[in-house]
């Protein structure tokens, strides 16, 4: 079929179209828009803001506990004891810094992809300073309770 006009019911090959469109519609397009993605690049921030705070009080919780378990394990001269509630600060520690990682991680991504940046960035330094502040913090209750 070269140098001859294709018919409106075939293709370029050959291959009869009326077959399988018998009233020669348009194909259907099945886009579906995806969500929003401030929505949810929001939720992310907000997300890693929750997972923050939760990790700054068990750091603050971890410093409190450990202090008050030393202090009595001070007192009666008990090292064990002491060596346990260090532990046991130790392993909050851990906790708040996994959860910690994981904000950081949704933060920055939040702040890569936001339009506009201002809230993801907010809460993105606030995912980076806080656990210190709470660090701080906790230290200084840990140091008033046994003194």
């Amino acid at each position: 079929m070269t140098g001859q006009p294709i018919p409106p019911n075939m293709n370029a090959s050959g291959a009869n179209l009326s077959a399988s469109n018998p009233a020669n519609m348009p194909p259907v397009n099945c886009y579906v828009p995806p969500a929003p993605a401030g929505v949810v690049k929001k939720k992310m921030a907000f997300i890693a803001l929750g997972l923050t705070i939760a990790a700054s009080i068990l750091i603050i919780l971890g410093y409190v506990l450990a202090a008050k378990m030393g202090a009595s394990a001070i007192s009666n001269l008990d090292f064990s004891a002491a060596q346990a509630a260090d532990t046991k600060r130790i392993l909050f520690l851990a906790v708040a810094s996994i959860l910690n990682l994981v904000a950081f991680i949704l933060g920055l991504i939040a702040l890569i992809k936001s339009r506009p940046k201002t809230m993801p960035l907010i809460v993105f330094l606030v995912v980076i300073f806080l656990p210190s502040i709470a660090m701080a913090i906790g230290n200084a209750i840990q140091n008033s309770i046994i003194s």
